[in-house]
């Protein structure tokens, strides 16, 4: 987990953590859902999102990780199972 303080040190956090390849689907909710080029996702996640509004569940086309994005600024990142 990652607890957003600096957006410089979460940029380079999101960049070390999620690959820049291909596509994140980028979830809201049971009827928002978006598709975006990873690399689009890895340079602005920051606006992006809304704090204190946003919730969401991202994605990755290429591999198993998934992130979650906390509207208290935190961030966390796992795999799914395969």
């Amino acid at each position: 987990m990652h607890i957003v303080k600096s957006y410089n040190v979460a940029e380079q956090w999101v960049k070390d953590t999620f690959s820049s390849s291909g596509t994140v689907q980028i979830v809201y909710g049971k009827d928002e859902v978006c598709v975006i080029e990873a690399q689009e996702f890895v340079n602005n996640w920051q606006h992006i999102f809304m704090p204190a509004r946003d919730d969401a569940i991202i994605l990755h086309n290429m591999s198993n990780k998934i992130m979650f994005y906390c509207h208290e600024e935190e961030l966390e990142v796992g795999e799914r199972d395969a």
